[in-house]
């Protein structure tokens, strides 16, 4: 009896749901479109079949789905976006980045290509394209989108609210082999290894595998988190001396392995991963961020009440798939 209930469960339980190696063909269906699984782990491709899991599997369904839906209506409504229109977009959001070297490092980050990029902006332009043409026919009422529109009081606002978002900021991330002693004795043994560890890094030998076989020092046991890491470490830190402190800030170049530095019962070898340093933003200089922030939110907003709106009208396969 026991038997036959687990097997009524399992076929109960939704595709979408099933173990990953069982995700295969037909994921979903949005009205004459089929979306496949093997789309899904095409186009994620590069994250790595082990950040594939079943939860990011759906919800990357999921917004694909969306996506299609989207742009289902936008062709039924022959909506163009033009390349100089697009241009444009990307005009501004180098500009609110500050540059081409702060708007490539946000790309490196999001794991997103120019191209792609230019194709989400233009995803992005149809949808707001749509939403003022929906408000204009009076299809589902103005309460239902909100205005895009940013006025300058908003924007004053956000800036006072969240001043601390634009205060100035030094850190870096630094990458730390850490050999710890007890006594006089064990001090000078376990600095001469010290010296070793680092003429072995300087030769080419692997960091991490270096660090894991010879580092006493974790800056975490979380899992998940890089335990040789310490991120966005301050000028004034509760981890080092003010001697090791000003070493790491002013002397050690990035990227560089550091001297073997003693900092109290341990002897150190510092690597910078990155150093931050930026002055604060002043009202006028974060205007352009703070615009295209509460923008993306009202875009955001609109799509999901507009998403709802039309998941009315639209088919969709699974049935649940919006569902939770």
């Amino acid at each position: 009896m026991a038997r036959m209930n687990w097997l009524v469960f399992a076929i109960a339980l939704p595709v979408f749901l099933q173990p990953q190696d069982k995700m295969q063909g037909k994921a979903a269906r949005v009205n004459d479109e089929i979306i496949t699984w093997e789309e899904i782990r095409h186009k994620y491709r590069d994250l790595g079949k082990k950040n594939l899991t079943t939860e990011f599997l759906l919800a990357a369904l999921r917004q694909e789905a969306e996506e299609r839906l989207f742009l289902q209506v936008a062709k039924q409504r022959k909506l163009v976006v033009s390349e100089e229109e697009i241009d444009q977009a990307v005009e501004r959001v180098l500009r609110a980045f500050g540059g081409k070297v702060n708007f490539e490092q946000y790309l490196r980050y999001r794991n997103m290509t120019v191209t792609e990029h230019r194709e989400h902006s233009r995803k992005e332009l149809m949808e707001s394209r749509l939403y003022r043409i929906l408000v204009q026919e009076g299809m589902y009422g103005q309460s239902i989108l909100l205005v895009e529109t940013i006025s300058p009081g908003e924007i004053r606002d956000y800036y006072n609210e969240n001043h601390h978002k634009f205060q100035a900021l030094h850190h870096v991330n630094l990458f730390r082999i850490g050999l710890q002693f007890r006594s006089g004795k064990e001090a000078e043994v376990r600095g001469e290894l010290a010296h070793s560890v680092r003429r072995r890094l300087l030769e080419g030998g692997d960091r991490y595998l270096t660090a894991g076989i010879y580092s006493d020092v974790r800056s975490s046991d979380v899992k998940g988190t890089d335990p040789f890491v310490l991120r966005r470490l301050q000028r004034k830190n509760k981890f080092f001396t003010e001697e090791t402190t000003r070493h790491i800030f002013e002397e050690l170049p990035p990227r560089t392995y550091s001297r073997v530095v003693r900092d109290g019962n341990s002897w150190n070898i510092f690597f910078i991963l990155e150093r931050v340093k930026k002055p604060a933003d002043s009202f006028e200089q974060a205007q352009l961020k703070i615009r295209s922030e509460l923008e993306n939110r009202k875009r955001q907003e609109n799509r999901a009440r507009l998403l709802k709106e039309l998941l009315k009208k639209a088919y969709v396969e699974p049935a649940d798939l919006f569902q939770g």
